[in-house]
């Protein structure tokens, strides 16, 4: 006898509606026979299919983890309250191995403007199915054969069950129908169609677009297509900036980019990236029409064909499209969109600045260190708007208190030593030491000063180098700096 595994929840729920889909949890049964599952139905266990652990909760439940299912399963949901159990299982072209009534048929749920009649149909098959498109191929091949005149109009088709990662609930409630059929299906019985790309009619755009364009969109695969066009288009994802000769830029209220969800992950001990595709569920279409808009913000004038290239390079390396929803047609609709759309796209958190990726790989800098450099620039450079070389580094503390800046002691003594300043400050009376060169005397001699004293001495940066040589011989690590006389 024919054997199936299944995931089960560990409790029990007498109630669909007061289950909690989120902390359900898991196990695999495998060696069920039909009156097995059915029983685990009726008891008001919930169920799915088969994943890579055999205990998990319901946030492994992903199609990364998934390996396979022993079953289709369809939910019916929106059948006219009038048709009863046994007249839709007589309408069905491919008898289930299992039905039943869910928990909530013939009710109205506070959502419908009336009850419907609700059905679980579940299709148990010889083999594991453990590819995706050929269950989602055999559940379109099963839902083209239901009678659609047997459907309240006003209700919409629940199409959640077309992905094999679904989980769904048992009825133990006493009114519950479940009927056995000893009907088991093979893959071979359907006629499983591949997906194919809906091509984009011209005669329905409102806009003008290449014909070579379009031909190639429809007939290329999408990383053949983005080479044939590499030279001609340019993948925006950021304003424009212009970046100085230490390799960054800075930004302003404007500037915006698209932004990427990276994960973090260890390679043989090395840190490595790589982007989180967007999934079902996870607002795909909204996404792309948000990057549509910066980049029609960015380029007021880009063309429908470099637009569109964009969104094909978007779609084939930043989402999951496994199932075909993000179509050529869909693209273009989205394009469109974003070109009559006149919202402002604006960043919640603009950076302060960005770092130029050829310079870090030309200087072979990671950007991370390139822009740690490129704050500690831009620091410096608001330090020295006020920062007071004839005091000492104590005086200009206080001066940043004052001002409000909160600059601390080591900073500034670091900012002093990397750009050449004297941290104990030049002496007020340095310059008129300097300047006058004679003095009268009370008795009328004249004083004439040294025109080589210990006053006019210069601070001198040493090179990294030389500084290590110096504290070495020195073995004073207090002061990092060398006095010489000025000739």
């Amino acid at each position: 006898m024919k054997t199936f595994t299944l995931s089960v929840s560990n409790e029990r729920y007498n109630d669909k509606n007061v289950i909690q889909w989120d902390k359900v949890k898991y196990s695999r049964i495998d060696d069920l026979s039909l009156e097995n599952i059915a029983e685990i139905i009726t008891h008001g266990n919930c169920f799915t299919s088969i994943f890579k652990k055999a205990n998990f909760s319901v946030s492994y439940k992903k199609e990364t983890n998934w390996i396979g299912t022993d079953f289709v399963v369809f939910d019916v949901d929106n059948v006219k309250n009038e048709i009863t159990f046994d007249e839709y299982l007589k309408s069905l072209k491919f008898i289930p191995t299992i039905i039943y009534t869910t928990p909530n048929c013939n009710k109205q749920k506070p959502t419908d403007t009336k009850p419907f009649s609700r059905f679980r149909l579940l299709y148990a098959f010889e083999t594991t199915i453990t590819d995706k498109t050929i269950y989602q191929g055999i559940y379109d091949a099963i839902k083209d054969t239901f009678n659609t005149t047997l459907f309240d109009q006003t209700k919409k088709w629940d199409n959640c069950a077309n992905s094999p990662v679904q989980q769904f609930s048992g009825n133990a409630t006493k009114n519950c129908q479940i009927t056995i059929n000893d009907v088991i299906y093979n893959i071979s019985n359907f006629d499983i169609k591949e997906p194919t790309e809906e091509p984009i009619e011209k005669d329905k755009i409102k806009v003008r677009i290449d014909d070579e364009f379009l031909q190639n969109l429809n007939t290329l695969k999408p990383t053949d297509f983005l080479s044939c066009y590499r030279d001609k288009f340019q993948i925006i994802y950021e304003s424009e900036l212009d970046y100085n000769e230490e390799g960054y830029a800075l930004t302003n209220d404007d500037y915006v980019c698209i932004e990427r969800n990276y994960m973090i992950y260890k390679w043989f001990g090395i840190r490595k990236y790589k982007c989180r595709k967007l999934r079902d569920g996870q607002r795909r279409r909204n996404t792309l029409f948000s990057n549509a808009r910066i980049r029609v913000q960015i380029k007021p004038n880009i063309s429908m064909e470099e637009l569109i290239y964009n969104l094909v390079f978007d779609r084939t390396y930043f989402f999951n499209n496994s199932d075909k929803v993000l179509t050529n047609q869909c693209l273009l609709r989205i394009a469109l969109d974003a070109k009559k759309s006149k919202r402002k796209m604006k960043m919640k958190n603009i950076p302060r600045l960005r770092v130029s990726v050829e310079y870090c790989m030309i200087n072979h800098i990671t950007p991370k260190a390139q822009k740690q450099i490129a704050e500690k620039l831009e620091h410096y450079k608001e330090i020295s708007m006020w920062y007071d070389p004839t005091k000492n580094v104590y005086q200009n503390v206080k001066i940043a208190k004052e001002k409000g800046n909160g600059e601390v002691y080591n900073t500034l003594q670091k900012y002093c030593f990397e750009n050449g300043i004297d941290p104990n400050g030049e002496l007020q009376n340095k310059a008129e030491n300097s300047d006058i060169l004679s003095v009268e005397k009370v008795d009328g001699t004249i004083h004439q000063p040294m025109q080589e004293n210990a006053l006019q001495r210069k601070f001198k940066y040493i090179g990294s180098t030389a500084l290590t040589d110096y504290i070495n011989r020195t073995k004073n690590t207090m002061y990092f700096m060398s006095y010489s006389m000025a000739i």
